[in-house]
């Protein structure tokens, strides 16, 4: 801001109640130029949501910024010189939801004001992106609330959508509120017994492990033990995912994208089906971004492409998940496609074609189909359909004519591994592997030649816990300062 065109001295930024507030040292009061220039500059969860100007900053003693004295921001309208009355009754709901999505204090709404200058987070425009769907037009897509960023905006693009419902969609809507007003309330048997079963999933190995001890001599045993846990364990997990996919989806087709009635015996399925998946990333984090994990998630149902790069284990239902050739899903990112609505829950397929990108922590949800050459920078929202060649930047969205960023990026990230790339990934992870066996093996050496061996489960496995962390450090320390060694940038 500092190196904008208005004449600013000095400016600094604080996080008030979940907003971004910008301080400005300036003579001049252009809140209008200095939004603009962020706009230009910044994505737009960066953009303060507001400005106040002040002719010198407080100092202290010490001739440093004294922040307590900065006058406190108030989150009303009321500063507004023209509000513009609503004129439709569409006008006046999608107010009052902005009121409440934004946690406004004054329903004093300009109605040609952007969502910026109403304080705009990424949570309240998923709260107002809520809202529209269960009150007013289900089918909205996140886009849309970007691209119209006021309220007479947005209610010019939506009018038309709800006046286009036929009347029997208007018919088949009034049976299914019928039909919701007698769903199924949830069932405590039915959650009991499936708790019950994903304990005995994830106790199953446990118990392979105690008959091991048995079976084998005391020698071998430790060494025995921690070679299942670490290489039989997820291939036991996985064949109960398969062996529950098939039990419960026999014959049926709740396994492709639709809606279905909560608590109702599909709700069950897909739930349970979703812990179950849940419980296995545990084992499976190892594998991410390499070869291995796309052939995990194929087993899974999945249809992953060629030269895929995938980093997240969050995904809700792998097998309404299709991936083309050459993409990259960075860290964290969320892959929700189970949702749920008032007294229903919807299944939903995420597509992603080819050469798209997708960075660190996005969330992509509800339905979503990314169609070639899709770059999706990092926090953003993604939800619905998007052309060829689009960038999502937190909640902007621009269409590259030319491509040459995507093109860079796709240079940078996707990029086909050889034989022997392959094949060194493995060893490494083997190697991984084998360091985790022998934490393992040292544990337990500490276990039977200390006193603690006979002291109670409870006291004993913190401490093991806190030893494990440790060994682990001094593990990655070694290999950070000896093998790996200095990394030019």
């Amino acid at each position: 801001m500092k190196s904008s065109p208005s004449t600013i001295n000095n400016c600094v930024v604080m996080k008030i109640d979940d907003r971004l507030i910008a301080y400005i040292e300036s003579l001049e009061n252009d809140d209008k130029q200095v939004r603009e220039y962020c706009q230009e500059h910044l994505p737009q969860y960066m953009i303060p949501s507001m400005f106040i100007f002040l002719e010198k900053f407080p100092l202290n003693s010490n001739d440093k910024l004294d922040r307590k004295q900065l006058p406190k921001p108030e989150f009303t309208l009321n500063t507004v010189k023209h509000i513009e009355q609503s004129e439709t009754k569409l006008e006046t709901l999608i107010r009052d939801m902005i009121v409440v999505a934004f946690d406004l204090k004054s329903s004093n709404i300009d109605l040609t004001m952007s969502f910026d200058q109403l304080g705009i987070t990424s949570l309240g425009i998923m709260k107002l992106l809520t809202l529209v769907r269960q009150n007013m037009y289900p089918k909205i897509e996140y886009n849309i609330l970007i691209s119209n960023p006021s309220i007479r905006q947005l209610a010019s693009v939506l009018q038309p959508l709800i006046d286009t419902t036929t009347d029997t969609d208007k018919s088949d809507e009034k049976c299914l509120m019928r039909e919701d007003k007698e769903y199924k309330s949830p069932s405590f048997t039915i959650e009991s017994l499936a708790i019950l079963l994903l304990i005995y999933h994830y106790i199953f190995p446990v118990w392979i492990i105690h008959s091991t001890i048995i079976s084998f001599s005391k020698v071998n045993s430790i060494f025995m033990i921690s070679l299942i846990y670490v290489f039989f364990v997820p291939m036991l997990q996985l064949l109960h995912y398969k062996l529950a996919q098939y039990l419960l989806f026999f014959n049926r087709n709740i396994i492709k994208q639709g809606e279905y009635q909560l608590f109702s015996r599909d709700y069950y399925s897909c739930w349970f089906l979703q812990r179950l998946w849940s419980l296995n990333t545990l084992q499976i984090n190892l594998l991410l971004g390499t070869p291995f994990y796309n052939w995990y998630l194929r087993l899974c149902g999945a249809q992953i492409g060629k030269n895929v790069f995938i980093y997240t284990s969050f995904i809700d239902m792998p097998h309404l998940l299709i991936i083309d050739d050459n993409c990259y899903i960075g860290m964290e990112v969320i892959l929700n496609n189970f949702n749920f609505n008032s007294t229903t829950f919807e299944l939903n397929t995420i597509q992603i074609n080819s050469n798209c990108i997708i960075l660190t922590r996005s969330v992509l949800f509800h339905h979503v189909h990314l169609k070639q050459n899709c770059f999706i920078k990092s926090m953003s929202g993604v939800t619905g359909t998007h052309e060829m060649n689009t960038i999502i930047n937190g909640n902007q969205m621009y269409v590259d004519n030319n491509g040459e960023d995507i093109v860079k990026s796709n240079q940078k990230f996707n990029s086909n591994l050889s034989f022997l790339q392959c094949l060194y990934q493995m060893l490494c992870l083997i190697f991984i592997l084998c360091l985790y066996v022998i934490q393992i093996y040292l544990l337990y050496s500490i276990h039977n030649k200390t006193s603690l061996s006979n002291m109670t489960l409870i006291i004993v496995s913190p401490f093991y816990l806190l030893l494990f962390s440790y060994l682990s450090f001094l593990i990655v320390v070694f290999l950070l300062k000896f093998v790996i060694g200095d990394v030019q940038q």
